[in-house]
């Protein structure tokens, strides 16, 4: 068996990759409010655990996810505001841990993030993100570091 902290280690990986697994499905299906709350119950499991302290680059990787389902939401037509605005939270948290992480290219991703973010709240709407190629919504898997 696993020491404690690995296995709770372990735990938060499996969902934060639950977490991204649901958050797939919501960019391809009818269900996508559905399983962008998923996914972001799954994301918030995986934070309890993927601390900024403990595991920064974790934790940065799991607030961009997290911040990609957010848009998800907003994409689906619930709370939109509210959505982007917890999707903004995200990224800055996900730049912020990329930038302390000297992970360059990964904060240039989520600094696009909060262009195209701060875009649709001062217009208004989700079309731009739908229609956007910037938008690629694909999680960050964990990359060897």
């Amino acid at each position: 068996a696993l020491p404690g902290a690995a296995r709770a280690k372990k735990r938060a990986d499996l969902h934060n990759n639950l977490g991204n697994a649901y958050a797939s499905l919501a960019a391809e299906d009818h269900e996508r409010v559905r399983n962008a709350a998923r996914a972001l119950r799954h994301f918030g499991r995986a934070l309890a655990v993927r601390t900024k302290n403990e595991w920064p680059y974790d934790y940065a990787v799991t607030q961009f996810n997290a911040g990609n389902a957010c848009i998800q939401l907003a994409l689906g037509g619930v709370a939109t505001e509210p959505s982007l605005l917890e999707a903004r939270h995200c990224f800055e948290e996900a730049r912020d841990g990329f930038v302390e992480c000297r992970r360059a290219a990964l904060a240039t991703m989520a600094r696009q993030r909060l262009d195209l973010i701060a875009d649709l709240l001062e217009k208004g709407t989700t079309k731009r993100a739908q229609e956007s190629p910037e938008f690629n919504d694909s999680p960050l898997e964990q990359p060897g570091r």
